[in-house]
């Protein structure tokens, strides 16, 4: 989950360090990554051009992870972006933490961040844009045939099996007056882990404008997107996976 605010003018890359030591005891391992480019959904263009673009002027700034040890929890931080991340790596013993558990921490993390960005003359974080992913991938056994249909419900169950699968839906989000705010988006492709195993995933992100823009309207997106991309799961696999998963309803 995370959020895109406006850069704040007071705050240089070389205070990228003084960020760290706000979240430094629980996460005391960093990462330098290439920088996120501003993303904004917007509406009335052609749905297949992206609309993928920098505000800013002056210097690059770089992208921070800030891990935890083990790398399950990370936070991600550069000038005009906050995110946090849990992946399930290769550790059996490491188990979904749930969304209630990860809400409350990024929203301690992002009020943490607008304090320190207080300390440097600006008022609170403005908000631009939410985001909100879940990632799954599905191991394909190795010399097995890859049958899609038995995952997803929206793959004809007499389609022969496939070498390569690709498949994308994005869906624009409205609000009460239908006026769009953002996009449902879910993909799944075919790939490989970082052994080079075979997988099929299912990728289903919501991104967009918060009602308010401010951290509560961010939590509001947050809360609210979660349940749209529980029920896109819902109907987009099938009965079976869903069994197979152990979903609890």
């Amino acid at each position: 989950m995370g959020i895109q605010f406006q850069p704040v003018p007071q705050y240089q890359q070389i205070r990228a360090f003084e960020v760290w030591e706000i979240f430094r005891d629980q996460f005391p391992v960093v990462q330098e990554q290439p920088p996120l480019n501003a993303q904004f959904e917007t509406f009335g263009l052609p749905a297949a051009t992206p609309f993928p673009f920098n505000i800013f002027t002056g210097a690059s700034h770089d992208r921070f992870w800030f891990l935890k040890e083990g790398g399950h929890d990370l936070i991600q931080f550069q000038q005009d972006r906050l995110l946090h991340n849990w992946r399930k790596l290769d550790v059996k013993e490491a188990e979904y933490p749930r969304f209630e558990n990860i809400i409350k921490q990024f929203r301690d993390e992002m009020v943490a961040l607008q304090d320190y960005f207080a300390r440097l003359g600006n008022d609170r974080i403005i908000v631009t844009q939410c985001e909100l992913s879940y990632l799954n991938q599905i191991p394909v056994p190795d010399g097995q045939p890859l049958r899609p249909q038995e995952w997803f419900s929206f793959v004809a169950a007499d389609q022969p099996p496939i070498d390569e699968f690709f498949c994308t839906a994005k869906y624009v989000l409205r609000d009460k007056d239908a006026k769009p705010y953002g996009r449902l988006y879910r993909e799944s492709v075919t790939g490989a882990d970082q052994k080079g195993r075979k997988l099929l995933t299912l990728n289903l992100t919501a991104r967009g404008r918060p009602a308010s823009d401010t951290i509560d309207g961010a939590l509001d997106f947050l809360e609210s997107t979660r349940h749209m991309i529980a029920d896109e799961f819902i109907r987009a696999t099938t009965t079976a996976a869903q069994e197979r998963w152990k979903r609890v309803r």
